[in-house]
């Protein structure tokens, strides 16, 4: 599991931060580790279809959308689609 976690959070920190984000990892697997699989399913499921045009679209301030080429949750033709 801290593979995969490491693929998709690597360490970009200095080496003084390596600890930390070790111990954070260990901590955030477990609280993964928690989630029944049909809740991860709904949630990877929602964040996928999710579309969110219409409510970006009535809002009255500007918004700043982040999306990364590698993003493993939500692939960047989704964002693109946002932007």
């Amino acid at each position: 599991m801290a593979f995969l976690y490491k693929m998709g959070n690597s360490f970009r920190g200095n080496p003084d931060e390596k600890e930390k984000y070790e111990k954070d990892m260990y901590h955030n697997i477990d609280l993964i580790r928690g989630i029944p699989v049909e809740e991860e399913v709904k949630i990877v499921d929602f964040v996928q279809k999710t579309d969110n045009r219409k409510i970006l679209q009535g809002l009255k301030n500007r918004a700043l959308i982040f999306n990364g080429r590698k993003d493993l949750f939500m692939p960047s033709a989704r964002g693109e689609e946002l932007h």
